[in-house]
């Protein structure tokens, strides 16, 4: 009886050995894992890159249009100092409205 209790416990171990084996990474999963890590690692860093442009441009829009901003309160300002101007030289001249 310590015979047959002995064999059914190294085909329990056997058993045990093979699924463990059976569920352990091959050297093709290891390459295929490795292959998609660098896919992925080549899209962040596309994505990156992207997102990097699109920043560098905003802040080039940002700065082009608080130009712009402050070209035109400027030009505002010039304007209403030449129309009060406009408006002395017409009341002197008696051309007022």
């Amino acid at each position: 009886m310590k015979k047959n209790n002995t064999s059914i416990i190294i085909e329990d171990l056997a058993g045990m050995v093979k699924r463990g084996f059976d569920q352990t990474a091959t050297k093709d999963d290891v390459y295929i894992l490795t292959h998609r890590l660098d896919r992925v690692e080549k899209i962040q860093k596309d994505m990156f890159e992207e997102l990097n442009a699109a920043h560098t441009d905003i802040r080039h829009i940002r700065s082009t249009t608080d130009a712009l901003v402050h070209s035109d309160i400027a030009q505002e300002a010039a304007i209403e100092d030449l129309t009060s101007r406009v408006h002395q030289i017409e009341k002197k001249a008696e051309f007022a409205r």
